[in-house]
């Protein structure tokens, strides 16, 4: 079943967990840049007719994943190389 991306802001969002200092720091990084000026061209309509229309759970945000895959390739990093970072942190 597909479902777009909710564009509403969650309480739980990184920029409001983090003490000002970090958040501000982040904010000029790439980080906040890909999220600000790549993530939302990202098209998710394009993915509807991968899901089916009435069965199955909703997907997770196609925008994320298809995010999460841009920068892996921009790093040039494979899954295991993801999974030893995260893991590391």
């Amino acid at each position: 079943m597909f479902r777009p991306t909710d564009r509403q802001t969650s309480w739980f969002e990184s920029r409001y967990l983090l003490p000002n200092k970090k958040r501000e720091r982040l904010e000029k990084s790439w980080a906040h840049a890909f999220r600000t000026r790549v993530m939302p061209h990202i098209d998710e309509e394009l993915f509807r007719d991968a899901f089916c229309a009435d069965n199955g759970r909703p997907n997770f945000s196609t925008r994320l994943l298809t995010g999460a895959h841009l920068l892996e390739e921009a790093f040039d990093l494979t899954d295991e190389d993801r999974s030893r970072r995260s893991s590391s942190t």
